[in-house]
This record gives structure tokens, C-alpha cells and sequence, in this order.
């Protein structure tokens, strides 16, 4: 060390304790940040004040390197706690006026190994600039750690409302704080499975629903994007449909409303039930409320899937694309209340081509499309194919 850095470190390490209480109230008198109880206490203020003074003096002693080490770890502590940045960096500046003013009234005390203070002083400030830089580094992969954990903690809670695990309403309310969300009102569960080769399910939509000031949270998982939508006198379950199918690539489930985040684990099964009851590989929003036979089948695969093979027969194992023009005529005349007229003008052909097509459904079925009870059976399988594509072989 030259003469000046000997000086310097000699004043400071020969009265830690003596500067670092007046330092201390020098930072709390120009920045509020500091003052007790704002983010730090009293005592925690001299603490980091008599530290970062020593880390001052390592640096200068030819430990540069750890110390700034050690000036960025206390930054990454600075920003979990929330100080303000440009409040430690004043703090800095304040400290380096303080030691400067040590460094000078020693220099005037006429002792003999105090004479280089007043030339210390300058390196005062080249300190001062370099532990700034380092805090700055320092603070900002504190604030990375922090968003990071908080993310981490916000989905593991997420997670746990939507498997239903936190069904204690004082919980919810606490959940509820920590997500940014209501804890009661109307909520409903949104599921959108993922699409391969496709971006993030719904990836614009809490963006929209915010710029709308509605609440949501959203999880994105593996296989879909879950998401907890708080609904409200202006924006329902009509305009959360429209929204969705407007960005739909994928099937989507919408839960039935719900009353308080206590019941998003129900409200979660209803979303996935309802994506489940639609058309494979195809865009399209199913609503729990308003789909229960489709969602039933989903709720019973197996059983559906005998249910298609058994009473469809050999509609489902064609080579050709005879079975399904049999079936697309079939559920037209059903969605025509069993009008041939009006099927033929929706398929686009004479209603004596859809009468010849019934009689084959019924050839092929050994079911009678006068029987209501078979019917019904027809219909049931037919929707089935939606749920669960089977062939006649399996």
C-alpha cells in the first residue's frame, strides 16, 4: 500500500465502532429508506454501515475482489427487502462524504502520520464509485432471485388451490392476497391443453383481461394452461366464451361458476372434464354448464367406447368414407328434430338421399330409427366418437 491507502485503512479499522453510529444517522437524516423500522432497524443500519466500511477497508488492503463480492451479496439482500436502489446508492454517496470528512479533519491534526489525508481523501471516492457499480450488479440479481422465488411460491399455491388441497376459507383469503385475487365473488376455471408445435395456450388473454381490469392467474403446466378468472357484473361467462374462441387452437373447459376460491379444486376437475368432452385435435370451448352429455361420456372412456363399438358396428370399421357421411347425415336429421326436408337442405342433397342414408344407418346398426330408445342409443354413440375415436376392431 502507498501512503495515502495506509492512511485511509489506518483511521477507518482503528475506530469501526466510533464511525459507524454517526455514519449511520448521516445516511438516516438524508434517506428516509434508513430510518428505523422503514426497512431496516436501528441497529441493522449501523451493522451495514460498520460492514461495508470494513468490506472498504479489505478492498484497499488487496482483497478487492471479495469485497465487492461482498458488497453484491449485500445488494441481493438490499433488494428482497425492498429498499429502493437509488436509496442505497445515495447512501453510498452520503458515506463517502462522511469518511471524506474523517480523512480531512484527521489530516488537521497536525500529527505527523496523518499528513497524507488530505491527498487520501480522492481515493475515498474511487471506492465509492466501484462498490456503487458492484451494488447496482449485485441489486439487480437479487431482485432476479427474488421475482424468482416469488413465482416459485405463487406456483406452488396456485397448484395447491387447483388440486383442491386448500379448502380452509381463511387460507383461500391469505392465497388470495399473495395471487393478486379476490378471495369471493365469481370465479370460474379456465383449462386450455397445450397444441404441439403451437405457442402457450391463451398467451394473450390475461394481458386482455387485464387492460378489461379483470383478475385472473394462470399456471402453465406441461400438458395445458390453467388458469382461476374472477368474473364480474360487466364481464361474464358469455364474454370469457367469446374471448376464448376467439383464441382458441385447442380444446378449452370452462368450469361452472363458483362462489369462493375455497372451491377451485372442484371448479379444476369441471375445466379438464369439459376439455376432455370435446372433438379431439380441434379448436373449440366447452362449457361445463352447458355440455353434460358430451361430459358425461368424457367422465366414462371405457364405457363410451363400448357404448360407440357395440351400437355402431360396422359404421366405424368402413374402408371408405361411407360411415362418416352415414354419421354427419344422422346427426343432422337430429339437429333437424328428425325432418328430413330440413337435414337435406343443411347436407345440401334431395331428402330422399337422407331418407335412403337413415335406412342404411339402420341396416348397418340393427337399430330402427322409429324406436326412441334406439334412438337414443344411436345419438349417444355418435357423440361418443367426440370423446373417444374408436374403430370397429378395437
Amino acid at each position: 500500500m502507498d501512503d495515502r491507502t495506509a492512511a485511509v485503512v489506518e483511521c477507518i479499522t482503528g475506530h469501526l465502532d466510533e464511525l459507524a453510529t454517526p455514519l449511520a444517522k448521516a445516511i438516516q437524516d438524508v434517506e428516509p429508506a434508513y430510518r428505523d423500522g422503514a426497512y431496516l432497524s436501528d441497529d441493522e443500519v449501523v451493522g451495514v454501515c460498520r460492514h461495508t466500511l470494513e468490506l472498504a477497508c479489505r478492498h484497499l488492503t488487496g482483497e478487492r475482489e471479495r469485497a465487492l463480492e461482498d458488497a453484491r451479496r449485500s445488494a441481493k439482500d438490499h433488494a428482497k427487502r425492498g429498499i429502493p436502489l437509488e436509496s442505497a446508492l445515495r447512501a453510498y454517496r452520503v458515506g463517502g462524504r462522511f469518511i471524506c470528512g474523517v480523512l480531512l479533519k484527521a489530516a488537521d491534526d497536525g500529527r505527523e502520520q496523518h499528513r497524507a489525508m488530505r491527498a487520501a481523501a480522492s481515493v475515498t471516492w474511487s471506492v465509492v464509485d466501484e462498490f456503487s457499480e458492484a451494488f447496482v450488479t449485485g441489486y439487480r440479481r437479487g431482485l432476479a432471485e427474488h421475482a424468482a422465488e416469488h413465482d416459485a411460491a405463487r406456483e406452488r399455491m396456485l397448484d395447491q388451490l387447483l388440486a383442491g388441497e386448500i379448502a380452509d376459507a381463511a387460507v383461500a383469503r391469505s392465497c388470495a392476497q399473495r395471487l393478486r385475487m379476490p378471495s369471493s365473488g365469481r370465479f370460474v376455471v379456465v383449462h386450455a391443453e397445450m397444441v404441439p408445435g403451437s405457442a402457450t395456450p391463451l398467451s394473450r388473454l390475461a394481458d386482455q383481461l387485464r387492460r378489461r381490469g379483470v383478475q385472473s392467474t394462470w399456471r402453465t403446466r406441461t400438458d395445458a394452461s390453467v388458469g382461476i378468472v374472477a368474473l364480474g357484473a360487466r364481464y361474464g361467462m358469455a364474454e370469457l366464451a367469446d374471448d376464448l374462441t376467439v383464441q382458441a387452437e385447442g380444446r378449452i373447459g370452462v368450469s361452472e361458476p363458483y362462489p369462493a376460491l375455497e372451491g377451485t379444486g372442484e371448479a379444476a376437475a369441471q375445466a379438464a372434464l369439459a376439455a376432455g368432452a370435446a372433438p379431439p385435435a380441434q379448436p373449440a370451448v366447452i362449457r361445463h354448464d352447458t355440455a353434460l352429455v358430451p361430459m358425461l361420456l368424457a367422465s366414462a372412456t371405457d364405457a363410451a367406447a363400448r357404448l360407440a363399438r357395440q351400437t355402431l358396428g360396422e359404421l366405424l370399421g368402413g374402408e371408405s368414407d361411407d360411415g362418416r357421411m352415414l354419421l354427419t347425415t344422422l346427426r343432422a336429421w337430429a339437429t333437424s328434430g328428425g325432418a328430413a326436408s330440413d337435414a337435406a337442405r343443411s347436407l345440401h342433397c334431395h331428402p330422399n338421399t337422407v331418407r335412403y342414408r337413415l335406412r342404411r344407418i339402420e341396416q348397418l346398426t340393427g337399430r330402427s330409427l322409429s324406436d326412441p330408445m334406439d334412438v337414443m342409443h344411436v345419438l349417444l354413440a355418435s357423440q361418443a366418437l367426440d370423446v373417444v375415436p374408436v374403430t370397429a376392431r378395437e
